[in-house]
């Protein structure tokens, strides 16, 4: 037996379960041999649907989370280039999220990531293990990338030690 659930940290409609979103996603990869991001909005769109409320409908509303998410992507879009004396340069996001807390509640913003390593060192490395083990519950069952995956094991084990 299958059991779905939501990642840590996605966002997802209050009330729409995990199970509903693949039962849905599993029916429309049976009908159609895969599945689309078009399929599931087409599948979402009559107000009987269950996934018709993880939608913005409103296409004023929908169109200013469409430039958030634009903004996003050139925010996550942009890499700096670090010179390294007698060794590859090295190329890294140049904007990362951070999280702090602020007078008013949990801060979270893009900053250059010289200023997010300065400031917010701890979160930034914290946010990197999140990525690695993200990786590694996503890759760890192909055999082909075993070794990796074990060293991937080690580098999160000593940093929890």
């Amino acid at each position: 037996m299958k059991t779905f659930r939501w990642k840590n940290g996605a966002r997802h409609p209050k009330g729409l379960k995990a199970e509903v979103v693949a039962s849905v996603v599993e029916q429309i990869e049976a009908r159609d041999g895969g599945v689309s991001a078009e399929a599931v909005v087409q599948y979402a769109k009559p107000k009987s649907s269950p996934l018709h409320g993880a939608f913005e409908w409103s296409d004023k509303a929908a169109a200013h989370q469409y430039r958030l998410d634009q903004a996003r992507g050139l925010l996550h879009s942009v890499e700096v280039v670090i010179d390294r004396e007698g060794r590859e340069p090295l190329s890294v996001n140049a904007f990362v999220v951070t999280q702090s807390e602020g007078g008013g509640g949990v801060d979270r913003a893009y900053r250059s990531v010289e200023t997010a390593l300065a400031t917010n060192r701890e979160y930034v490395i914290k946010q990197a293990l999140a990525d690695l083990r993200a990786w590694q519950t996503r890759y760890h069952s192909l055999n082909e990338l075993a070794d990796i995956v074990a060293a991937v094991d080690n580098i999160l084990a000593a940093a929890q030690g």
